[in-house]
């Protein structure tokens, strides 16, 4: 942000502060002007100064903090953008360290970061955009208010705008992946101040299981799971069920410190020797371990590259929310033996609903589940979709069918017949997903639940069943829950239709006219 002070009055304000250094750019005429304090546990390499920008390399070294930091003012004359923009754009560097833009851009990137005053321009260039991707930049995104500078226009009309933000690289956001952007109060300026904050302190949580999907193509692994499933005991199916899976997840916990260490930490050390032995003049002593440890890194990236990709999944919903109001009522009313015979018309006349389900249907879905049909459903399960409260994804059950085969197919035909209570598999966790980038009431959040995959198979087992004849017995107007069919066409249809009849004509109803 501007500071439209000379080096003067900012270094009075400096020392009143309590900070022991600074930089200072002066303002030319009234406007513009920068600066930076630091204190004394602070070294900083200062890579490029200019009337918009301040560049430097920033090291701390009581807290392990090095990274590249870059404070902008942007330029609000729209004479001098292009010029501005394309010098930033060529600020990309290879050297790959945290790399963090911060300050009045004097840009917004979409359009609703800004309210009031003339529409957004969609036709006019996006600079922002095109200087994030350019130096591979992300938004750091922000809590607090959403717009960060108003002004009171004409007609007492206020415009607000989101001008100032803070970006980072990958390298940032994976060393300090916590953080966090505050847009503080407006308090004597048009903008309000911007705290970003590498390292909040955050509540500590227990880490929740989670089966990992590198751990399928370790052989001891697989030798875990087996023991784990191998005693049959006397138990009913779905109590073996659950126990073989909390036993597995006690096993596999320790077992995984044991082989699988920190992959970051072991990465770094692994880094550093490989860079010490390339320094070295004895090539021939050295390569034979330059191998070694590059194999090592190779499978440790592998690792990481799995781990990251098991949690960076995007799942999108097609068909909305389920009608919840609708199966209180029915459970409520599971016992009551109430039969839809007649159906009454506004006119008062009523008809009679023939009943849709065959013999042979019926005889179709009471039929016992079969291994093939059960095989089926479990494939069907997505690999790596979020787990529930167990922890084991689609990929567990999928890899290790034949072990747990036996006790998954006497749990399906157990629930079937009524030999089996749910309880302990059916468990979910209520996951809260924002519906606005940055929620603030508990109306702006839309519950999911992640159920267990072990309740998953038996649900889509039954699921398949009754999908062989939905056809036969839905309307063709019902269009949720059908495969190749979505909410969307009866939608369209009745846009069609209007439209149809908008454009009608009947030539009675003209010459009555």
């Amino acid at each position: 942000m501007e500071t439209k002070q000379n080096s003067h009055s900012i270094k009075n304000l400096r020392r009143q502060c309590g900070y022991h250094k600074g930089l200072t750019v002066d303002p030319i005429g009234r406007a513009g002007g920068l600066c930076i304090w630091w204190k004394s546990t602070v070294e900083i390499e200062f890579l490029d100064v200019t009337k918009n920008w301040i560049d430097a390399v920033v090291k701390v070294p009581s807290d392990s903090f090095y990274g590249r930091c870059t404070w902008v003012y942007g330029t609000p004359y729209n004479s001098e953008k292009v010029e501005f923009w394309k010098t930033l754009n060529a600020w990309g560097r290879k050297d790959h360290i945290p790399w963090m833009v911060m300050g009045d851009l004097n840009e917004i990137s979409w359009q609703h970061e800004k309210e009031g005053g003339n529409g957004w321009n969609t036709s006019r260039r996006r600079f922002l955009i095109e200087f994030m991707n350019s130096c591979n930049l992300m938004d750091l995104g922000f809590k607090g208010q959403g717009f960060t500078w108003e002004r009171l226009m004409g007609d007492n009309v206020i415009l607000r705008e989101r001008l100032d933000r803070a970006l980072a690289n990958p390298e940032w956001l994976e060393e300090w992946q916590g953080t966090c952007v505050t847009h503080c109060t407006k308090i004597g300026s048009d903008h309000c101040p911007i705290l970003l904050d590498s390292n909040p302190a955050c509540r500590s949580k227990g880490n929740i299981f989670r089966f990992e999907a590198r751990w399928l193509h370790e052989e001891e692994c697989g030798n875990i799971i087996k023991d784990c499933w191998s005693d049959g005991g006397y138990a009913k199916n779905d109590v073996k069920w659950t126990r073989n899976l909390q036993l597995c997840k006690t096993r596999l916990i320790r077992w995984n410190k044991v082989h699988f260490p920190n992959c970051k930490t072991r990465i770094r050390e692994l880094t550093l020797e490989l860079e010490q032995l390339q320094n070295e003049n004895i090539q021939d002593v050295c390569v034979p371990q330059q191998r070694s440890i590059k194999i090592e890194l190779d499978k440790l990236w592998n690792w990481e590259e799995q781990y990251w990709k098991q949690r960076s999944r995007i799942s999108w919903l097609k068909s909305g929310d389920a009608n919840s109001k609708f199966f209180h009522i029915s459970t409520i009313q599971r016992r009551q033996r109430n039969r839809v015979v007649k159906i009454q018309n506004a006119r008062g006349s009523g008809f009679k609903v023939d009943s849709t389900i065959t013999t042979e249907m019926n005889a179709t879905l009471l039929a016992p589940f079969t291994e093939e049909e059960i095989k089926l459903a479990t494939h069907q399960l997505g690999a790596d979709k979020a787990p529930g409260p167990d922890g084991f994804p689609g990929m567990f059950y999928k890899f290790f069918w034949n072990i747990v085969k036996p006790i998954v197919c006497g749990t399906t035909s157990d629930l079937q017949f009524g030999r089996c209570r749910l309880e302990a598999l059916n468990k979910t966790f209520i996951a809260l997903i924002p519906k606005v980038q940055v929620p603030v009431s508990t109306n702006q959040f839309r519950p999911i639940g992640l159920c267990n995959n072990s309740y998953k198979i038996l649900a889509k087992v039954i699921a398949n069943r009754l999908k062989s004849i939905l056809p036969d017995i839905i309307s063709e107007n019902q269009n949720a829950f059908v495969p190749e069919r979505q909410i969307q066409d009866n939608i369209l249809m009745a846009h069609e239709t209007f439209h149809y009849l908008k454009l009608r004509i009947q030539w009675v109803y003209m010459r009555r006219v």
